[in-house]
């Protein structure tokens, strides 16, 4: 028979408790980080939800907001109106153009207005059977009837070709007391637009060189 030396064994015993705890403790860690990271997936994942449900919803605010400026667009019209998206667009010249997702099939011909709830956009110049050809007003064959508001001074605008942001009113009578800030609407001398429909903001008045 053997005799245990029992100081010995204690001192295993406790050493082997020790390492015990350790390995249970390192475990235990493992498991609330691989729960911690299963969370983490969890919330990503209704992050993304979140997202794409606020998404879809400021799309169909928008969408309804267009609509209901279209509406207003109809009610203060005389012509019919049938609403259109701009499907391919050239603004990189002096000739630009702009292509509509609507034809002669939709009831659309050259000739036509083509406007927006902010304003004019430009006239159909070509229509097949889907599409349409616009040419809009940052073009420089593009000419409109307008009227400055409030002091009914009237003129033809154009652009020049040069900045994207800005049109020319021409002809306009230089006793008229027309200043910065003034509205600037289509006449009623149109055979394409109707009177009252928004073209831009007076920004300057000059009087051209050598006048």
């Amino acid at each position: 028979m053997v005799t245990q030396n029992q100081p010995l064994l204690r001192t295993v015993r406790t050493h082997a408790m020790g390492m015990t705890a350790q390995v249970e403790n390192t475990f235990a860690w493992m498991g609330q980080y691989l729960q911690a990271l299963d969370r983490n997936d969890e919330l990503r994942r209704e992050n993304i939800r979140l997202s794409s449900e606020v998404a879809r919803t400021r799309a169909v605010r928008q969408r309804n907001d267009e609509l209901a400026r279209l509406l207003e667009l109809t009610d203060s019209s005389e012509a019919p109106v049938r609403a259109a998206r701009i499907v391919t667009k050239d603004i990189f010249q002096q000739d630009n153009s702009l292509t509509l997702d609507v034809g002669r099939a939709d009831g659309v011909t050259e000739g036509m207005p083509v406007v927006h709830q902010q304003g004019i956009v430009g006239t159909v110049v070509l229509a097949n059977g889907e599409y349409a050809r616009v040419m809009p007003f940052l073009n420089t064959d593009f000419r409109v009837p307008g009227l400055i508001q409030p002091v009914q001074a009237e003129g033809i605008v154009r652009w020049d070709g040069e900045q994207l942001d800005r049109l020319r009113l021409d002809h306009v009578v230089q006793t008229e007391p027309v200043e910065a800030g003034h509205q600037v609407v289509t006449s009623g001398h149109s055979d394409i637009f109707p009177p009252g429909r928004r073209i831009g903001t007076v920004d300057s008045v000059a009087a051209p060189a050598g006048r």
